[in-house]
């Protein structure tokens, strides 16, 4: 897959890679908000301006460069929706005679719901010293430990 284009050596070239790659998704985007893409290389859509646009294209949740780069073919309106029915899903579960019994948890449609936690390694140290480690890292205050500990 192309990299997305950025700043600096080779932006034209990065561009017309990316272009060969993701041109209909770009196309597509730029089209829903009335950019030509035929007009590159003209006053009216300078291969910067396009790098820009692109950029900025490959950020916004919705679009179709977007949905492509991410591989997430579903809409922000979409997991909205799936994210409330699956809500609702589980109140009414919880209402009912299995959510007493803590059974049959309802499971869910959005794929943002499946998603398990994240979690970045392990540690041996209990979660009370992890959190003052962490504080003292964000409030600049932290020291090494003496002792190699």
């Amino acid at each position: 897959m192309a990299a997305l284009p950025g700043p600096g050596a080779g932006g034209i070239t990065s561009l017309v890679a990316f272009l060969e790659e993701h041109g209909e998704a770009v196309e597509a985007d730029l089209a829903f908000r009335q950019i030509d893409l035929r007009h590159l290389g003209t006053p009216r859509l300078s291969w910067r301006r396009l790098r820009i646009l692109i950029e900025a294209l490959s950020l916004t949740p919705g679009t179709l460069l977007y949905r492509r780069l991410s591989g997430d073919d579903w809409t922000l309106e979409q997991h909205l929706l799936a994210l409330i029915v699956d809500r609702l899903a589980v109140a009414n579960w919880q209402r009912s005679k299995e959510g007493q019994k803590g059974t049959r948890r309802p499971k869910p449609i959005s794929p943002l719901a499946r998603q398990g936690g994240v979690k970045y390694g392990k540690t041996e140290h209990d979660p009370d010293r992890v959190k003052n480690m962490l504080s003292a890292y964000r409030y600049g205050t932290f020291e090494q430990p003496k002792g190699g500990e």
